[in-house]
């Protein structure tokens, strides 16, 4: 059940997370990343938590990722270099990022990415400038590709090797920005019946310049697209509509009522039920066929209401019932 809950990412404020963050810190850099010895307590409490900030993913009350941000010094990195402010640019705003640590079942790049993006949003509302991080060297070509650059000489144990790196903020404006669109490009992705995702083509022709609707070229391509929807329709004229489909279904009633013939709605979902509504607002003359939310019709059924009321002239259908998937 916990994996159907959403990935929510904030600042640990719960005591509830800081005992899971201690926990998580000790999986990941006790048993993973050999960098502490092992206590019977299995949990891990950093030195610098008292001056922490953690942003962390929960899922439900579950905290599946960490990273931190201290700005008090003395920083981690200062045991390690002791002239490290001797590698850094001046008159900076400082911060060191550590313990970054997401379970194993949630490495697929999500969780990693919210929980940069809200850490970013924190040290850009407490002014920092320049971040300093101990990158894994199992990570080094991602710590990279977030614009990080390093300085110094390795640091820590054989097992457990870190490269110093910072990262200035005006670097983050940029890598930061195609960080974004790139989770944005691969990782979003919609379930519901809109609004689509538009391809690069569709989203290039709305960055162009808008063409007049009162000049001639505008005029030129109306006619090419009313011509082609009369070639694939079989109609002897054709009229563009802007609005939602809603407009289009009013347009459809109206359409039918010039007919002055009695039809049939069809009704499985939300959508079916909206043309019941059109047809009775538009005062068809109308039966109406109904299913279950989330069933098909049945093609027998139809035919029967159909051979019931010979008079019937039209059917009136959704041919997508996106309430339902229909």
């Amino acid at each position: 059940m916990t994996q159907t809950l959403p990935l929510r990412f904030k600042i640990a404020s719960e005591p509830g997370e800081f005992e899971q963050i201690r926990r998580l810190n000790y999986r990941t850099f006790v048993e993973e990343i050999p960098q502490h010895s092992p206590n019977h307590e299995r949990a891990l409490v950093d030195r610098f938590e008292a001056s922490t900030v953690y942003a962390v993913c929960l899922r439900g009350a579950l905290v599946v990722g960490m990273i931190s941000v201290c700005a008090e010094r003395p920083f981690s990195l200062d045991s390690k270099l002791p002239d490290l402010d001797s590698y850094l640019p001046a008159g900076r705003s400082l911060c060191e990022i550590r313990l970054l640590a997401v379970e194993r079942e949630h490495r697929a790049g999500v969780v990693f990415r919210g929980l940069v993006m809200c850490l970013a949003k924190y040290c850009l509302r407490a002014g920092y400038d320049l971040a300093l991080i101990s990158g894994t060297d199992r990570q080094i070509s991602l710590y990279h590709h977030l614009g990080f650059v390093p300085f110094a000489h390795p640091v820590g144990s054989p097992d457990a090797r870190f490269q110093p790196m910072y990262l200035t903020l005006e670097t983050f404006r940029e890598t930061g920005r195609a960080f974004v669109q790139r989770a944005a490009d691969s990782e979003s992705v919609s379930y519901l019946p809109g609004p689509v995702d538009m391809s690069p083509e569709v989203r290039t022709a709305m960055r162009t310049p808008p063409v007049s609707h009162r000049g001639a070229p505008f005029l030129e391509e109306l006619g090419q697209v009313r011509r082609a929807l009369c070639d694939l329709t079989g109609a002897r004229r054709v009229q563009l509509l802007l609005g939602s489909g809603t407009l289009g279904n009013d347009a459809v009633g109206g359409q039918l009522s010039m007919l002055r013939e009695p039809g049939l709605v069809l009704s499985n979902g939300e959508f079916g039920e909206r043309l019941v509504n059109h047809a009775s607002r538009w005062a068809l003359d109308f039966n109406v066929l109904t299913e279950e939310w989330g069933r098909p019709f049945n093609r027998d059924a139809v035919e029967s209401a159909l051979a019931e009321n010979p008079d019937i002239k039209w059917i009136w259908a959704v041919h997508c019932e996106t309430s339902t998937g229909i």
